[in-house]
C-alpha cells in the first residue's frame, strides 16, 4: 500500500525511502498482527511483482523501482525482545510475497551448484532468518496464525503441513516455476530485487495513531475489504494479550466459518445485515460503507467491552452461516431455510438473524421457528407469483421485528404480515388464485422450486428431484400442432394454446420429455413411461383422463391451486374485542366527565406528535384489559390510564437522560424498558396516582414527549403495535379530541371523504418514510419537508405541490401557477382533484414532488 502523501504530511512521521533489500538485512524481526487479514495476494498481484522485477533485471539503465510501503511502529514499544520487533500496519503483503520470491531464488541457486554471485546461506542469513536467534526470534518475518506454519517450512524446506495456507503454497510454486521456465540469469534476478525501493514509515506509539494512519493508506495490491478495516479497528490499539482472547475466541473461528464462500463478500454482507438488525430505525448500511457504520455502531455502545460485543458479533456469525451456508444441522429447520434460499430472499436476513436468536435463546421452540420460516417463505413466494415490485423488501424486513410482542410471536408476526397494504402486502387467497393459474410458470425465475414443491407436498420420504427430470408440456409447445391436437382443442386452438401453453395446468414433469415429443395426449398417456404409469404426484389422474383441451388444463389448475394455497398458506389471524362499546370502555376507567376531559388532553398530545393515521399508524388506543385505557406506539406502552378501586393511575413512558425529571413527581412504580427497544436511550415506565387536578412538572412533560417521539423514530413505517386485533378505532375517536375526521369533518365526508381517503393511502404508500401531519387548515404530507399539502373543500381537493411552477412537468395541464398567490399550503403549484378518474393523473404530479424532496433529504 502506498500513503495518502497528503494526510500523511500532516501527521510527524519517520518516512525514508530505503532499498528494500537493505531494509531486509538489518536485525529485526517483522511481526504481522493478529488483527491483520491473512495473506491474500493472488497470482495476478504476484505474476505483476515477477514482471516488474524482470524488467528492471534487464534494464542496466533504471536504478530503481518504487513497490510501495512498509509502515510499522518502531522497536521496544510494544515488547522487549532479543531481536528488535517491529509490528507492521501495512505492508505484510509485499514482504511476504518478496520473502517468497527470495526462497525460490535461493533454493534454485543451490539447485546450481551455488553458482551465483550470492550462495544460498547467505541469502537466507541476510533476508531470511536472523542467524544467532533461536525459537520464533530466528525468523524475519512471522506472519498470523492461518499462515505462520506453511510460511516459515516453505522458507526452511520442511514438509508441509497436511493443511497448508493456499495462497502461501500457491503462490511460492509460482515463483519456482517462474525461475524454471524463464531461464533468467539468477545473478540478473537478484540484481533485479536489489533495485527495489520502499518508503520505510516508522510510527511513535505516543504520539501517532496507527488506525488512522492505517485508513489513509491507497491500495497497489488488493484492497483491503470491509472485513479487513472493521478487524483492524477492533483490535488496533487493544493490549496485545486481550487482541489475542478476542482473535481466538471470536475473530479467528469467524473468519474459519466464513472460509471458501466469496469470504470478504459475504462477510460484508453479515455485517451489513447485522447492523440493519442493530438500528432501532431500520436504517440499511451500504454494503461498500459497512466499515463506517460498524464504527459508527461501536462508538455507540459506550461502557461496553470489546470482549462483549465481538462475542455478540460472532454469535449472529454463526447464525447468518447457517442461514446461508445451509450448515443448520437440524434437518427440518435446514430444510425450510433451503427453500427460502432458493427463493433468494437474503434481504429477509436482518429479520431472520433475530428470529434465530429468539430460537437460541428459547423464545421461540422448534415447531414456532419453522413457522415463521414457512410464513417468509410464503410472503416471498405469493409475491413473486403476483409480480409485485422486490425493492421494497429490503425495508420490510429491516423493520418487521419491531412489529412483534415477543410474548405471542407468531400470532403477532401474522398480523403485521395482514396488515401490510399496497407494495408491502401479503397477496390474500384471492390474489394469489387469480395469478396462479394464468401466470407463465415455464419462464418463471422459481418454476423449479414451485414443481418441486408441489410434488413433494406431504411426501416426508423418498423426495423428487425436479433436477432429475425435464418440465413437460403436456399440450406441445410447436406452432405447428398436429391434427389430432387441433381437433382436441377446438376451432380455436391457436387461442387456446397460445392462452395456457405454459401455465401451471399445461406443465408437469417426465422423465420421458423426448419420446412423448409432440405425441397426442392419447399416445402420452398409454405409452411406456406414459401418464398412465408414471409414479410422480403431478401426473396423477392424468392417465384417467379421455382428452386434454381447455376444460381438463383450467380443471387441473385449480386442482393444483389447492394444493399451492396449503403449501403457500396466508396467515390466520385472530379478531377479538370486535364487540367493544368505546363509551362503555371509557366509562369504567374515568367515573366522571371532568376527569376524561383531563384525560384527552394527554391523549390528544400523542397524536399532534406523531399524527393520527387509524389502524395502519404505529399508534393504537387499546382497552387489553378491564379498567385499563392504553395508548402504544410501536412496542411501546406510552400512556396508560388504569383504574384501581376508588383510584385512577397513569403510565407515562419517560426518556430520563438524567433522574433530575422525576424529583418533583410522586412515583408509585419505576420500570426500565428492555434495551432491546430503548437501545442507548434510559427509558422509564413511571406509574404515577393521577386525577384531573394533577400537575405534572414540565421538565417531566418533556421527557414524556421525548420518549413518544423516540418511539416514533424507532417505529414508524410498522402498523398498529398489538398483536391481535386489539386497536379500536372508536375508543380513539373516543379519547382523542380532534383527530382527522374531527378537524376536517365538515368536507371529509360522502365522496369527498371518500376520495381523500383513496389519495392520502396512495401518497403514505410512496415510501415508508412519509409522514402524516393533521394541521389547522391543511394536511401535511412529508419527507424532510412538506412536499404536498391538501385542503378539503366542499366539491373537491385542492392540493399544493412544493415545488416551482417552472418544475413540474405536467403533460395534461392540470396545474395552476399559485406563485405569490396568498394559498394554504406550500409550494408554487396547486391541482384540484374532485374524481377517482383523476387519481392516475394527480398522483404522477404528486410524485415528482416526493422524488424532488426525497433527492434533498438523500443528499442531506
Amino acid at each position: 500500500m502506498v500513503p495518502c502523501i497528503s494526510r500523511l504530511r500532516q501527521n510527524p512521521l519517520k518516512a525514508t525511502e530505503i532499498n528494500l533489500l537493505k531494509f531486509l538485512k538489518q536485525p529485526n524481526q517483522f511481526v504481522i498482527p493478529i488483527y491483520q487479514r491473512t495473506y491474500s495476494w493472488t497470482l495476478k498481484q504476484c505474476q505483476q511483482l515477477w514482471s516488474d522485477v524482470v524488467k528492471i533485471a534487464e534494464d542496466a539503465d533504471n536504478s530503481g523501482h518504487f513497490v510501495g510501503s512498509i509502515v510499522y511502529i518502531e522497536a521496544g514499544l510494544y515488547q522487549v525482545a532479543s531481536v528488535p520487533q517491529l509490528l507492521v500496519i501495512d505492508g505484510q503483503q509485499r514482504l511476504t510475497t518478496i520473502t517468497l520470491l527470495l526462497t525460490a531464488l535461493g533454493r534454485a541457486i543451490s539447485a546450481a551448484g551455488d553458482q551465483a554471485s550470492i550462495n544460498r546461506r547467505k541469502l537466507g542469513n541476510y533476508y531470511l532468518f536472523n542467524a544467532e536467534e533461536e525459537g520464533d526470534d530466528r525468523y524475519k518475518l512471522l506472519l498470523t496464525q492461518g499462515d505462520r506454519e506453511t510460511f516459515i517450512r516453505i522458507i526452511e524446506e520442511r514438509e508441509l503441513p497436511k493443511e497448508p495456507s493456499k495462497r502461501i503454497l500457491e503462490n511460492f510454486e509460482f515463483f519456482e516455476a517462474q525461475i524454471r521456465k524463464s531461464n533468467i540469469d539468477l545473478d540478473k534476478l537478484y540484481e533485479g530485487l536489489g533495485k527495489l525501493l520502499i518508503v520505510n514509515i516508522a510510527l511513535d506509539r505516543d504520539r501517532d495513531n496507527p488506525q488512522l494512519i492505517f485508513e489513509s493508506l491507497n491500495s497497489t495490491g488488493l484492497d483491503l475489504s470491509q472485513a479487513d478495516l472493521i478487524r483492524n479497528y477492533v483490535l488496533m490499539g487493544l493490549p496485545t494479550k486481550k487482541q489475542e482472547a478476542i482473535y481466538k475466541n471470536a475473530w479467528y473461528p469467524m473468519e474459519e466459518s466464513f472460509e471458501g464462500a466469496d469470504q470478504a463478500g459475504q462477510f460484508d454482507r453479515f455485517i451489513r445485515d447485522f447492523l440493519t438488525l442493530k438500528s432501532r430505525s431500520g436504517a440499511i448500511p451500504n454494503i461498500r460503507d459497512v466499515y463506517n457504520s460498524f464504527k459508527t455502531y461501536i462508538d455507540r455502545q459506550k461502557g461496553t467491552p470489546v470482549e462483549t460485543l465481538m462475542a455478540e458479533v460472532y454469535r449472529y456469525s454463526k447464525y447468518y452461516v447457517r442461514l446461508a451456508f445451509g450448515q443448520e444441522e437440524d434437518p427440518d429447520i435446514r430444510k425450510a431455510l433451503g427453500d427460502i434460499n432458493i427463493l433468494r430472499v437474503d434481504v429477509a436476513y436482518p429479520f431472520l438473524l433475530e428470529v434465530y436468536e429468539d430460537y437460541s435463546e428459547g423464545t421461540l421452540d422448534k415447531a414456532a421457528f419453522i413457522q415463521v420460516l414457512r410464513l417468509v417463505e410464503s410472503y416471498v413466494f405469493r409475491r413473486a407469483i403476483c409480480g409485485i415490485p422486490t425493492n421494497s423488501m429490503n425495508k420490510t424486513f429491516a423493520t418487521l421485528s419491531r412489529e412483534i410482542d415477543k410474548e405471542h410471536y407468531l400470532e403477532s408476526l401474522r398480523l403485521a404480515l395482514v396488515r401490510m397494504e399496497s407494495y408491502k402486502r401479503f397477496p390474500t387467497d384471492q390474489e394469489f388464485s387469480q395469478e396462479f393459474v394464468v401466470k407463465d410458470i415455464y419462464n418463471f425465475r422459481n418454476r423449479l422450486y414451485l414443481l418441486r414443491k408441489l410434488e413433494n407436498h406431504n411426501r416426508p420420504k423418498e423426495l423428487a428431484d425436479p433436477d432429475n427430470y425435464s418440465i413437460e408440456h403436456i399440450l406441445p409447445q410447436t406452432p405447428n400442432l398436429s391434427e389430432p391436437w387441433q381437433v382436441a382443442l377446438g376451432e380455436q386452438w391457436q387461442e387456446v394454446q397460445a392462452k395456457y401453453l405454459h401455465t401451471i395446468g399445461n406443465l408437469t414433469l417426465t422423465g420421458y420429455n423426448s419420446e412423448y415429443s409432440d405425441r397426442p395426449f392419447p399416445e402420452k398417456r398409454d405409452m411406456p413411461g406414459g401418464f398412465k404409469v408414471s409414479p410422480l404426484f403431478l401426473n396423477q389422474g392424468l392417465g384417467q383422463l379421455e382428452q386434454w383441451n381447455e376444460a381438463t388444463i383450467q380443471q387441473r389448475s385449480e386442482q393444483l391451486l389447492g394444493l399451492a394455497l396449503q403449501i403457500w398458506g396466508y396467515p390466520e389471524v385472530v379478531v377479538e374485542h370486535e364487540g367493544l362499546e368505546a363509551e362503555s370502555a371509557l366509562s369504567q376507567v374515568f367515573l366522571d366527565e371532568e376527569t376524561l376531559e383531563a384525560a384527552k388532553v394527554y391523549a390528544q398530545e400523542v397524536v399532534d406528535l406523531i399524527g393520527y393515521d387509524k389502524v395502519e399508524h404505529i399508534l393504537a388506543i387499546t382497552s387489553r384489559k378491564d379498567k385499563s385505557i392504553s395508548i402504544n406506539l410501536g412496542q411501546w406502552l406510552v400512556l396508560r390510564f388504569c383504574r384501581h378501586g376508588d383510584g385512577l393511575r397513569a403510565m407515562f413512558a419517560i426518556d430520563s437522560g438524567s433522574t433530575t425529571v422525576l424529583k418533583d413527581v410522586v412515583m408509585e412504580e419505576l420500570e426500565a424498558f428492555s434495551p432491546r427497544w430503548s437501545g442507548d436511550r434510559k427509558i422509564h415506565l413511571v406509574t404515577i396516582a393521577w386525577d384531573s387536578q394533577t400537575q405534572l412538572p414540565e421538565s417531566f412533560m418533556e421527557a414524556w414527549r421525548s420518549a413518544i417521539r423516540y418511539a416514533y423514530q424507532v417505529f414508524k413505517g410498522c402498523v398498529a403495535s398489538s398483536y391481535k386485533n386489539y386497536h379500536q378505532p372508536a375508543l380513539a375517536e373516543a379519547l382523542v379530541a380532534e383527530t382527522h375526521k374531527s378537524r376536517h369533518a365538515e368536507y371529509l365526508q360522502g365522496e369527498i371523504g371518500e376520495l381523500f381517503e383513496a389519495l392520502r393511502k396512495r401518497i403514505l404508500n410512496l415510501d415508508p418514510e412519509v409522514r402524516e401531519e393533521f394541521k389547522k387548515l391543511y394536511i401535511a404530507y412529508k419527507t424532510s419537508t412538506n412536499f404536498v399539502d391538501v385542503v378539503p373543500q366542499r366539491s373537491k381537493l385542492r392540493l399544493s405541490l412544493n415545488m416551482r411552477f417552472s418544475e413540474v412537468n405536467d403533460p395534461k395541464g392540470l396545474c395552476r401557477d399559485v406563485t405569490d398567490v396568498g394559498r394554504w399550503g406550500n409550494g408554487d403549484v396547486e391541482i384540484g382533484l374532485s374524481s377517482p378518474e383523476q387519481l392516475d393523473d394527480v398522483m404522477a404530479l404528486v410524485r415528482q414532488a416526493f422524488e424532488k424532496h426525497s433527492d434533498l433529504l438523500d443528499v442531506a
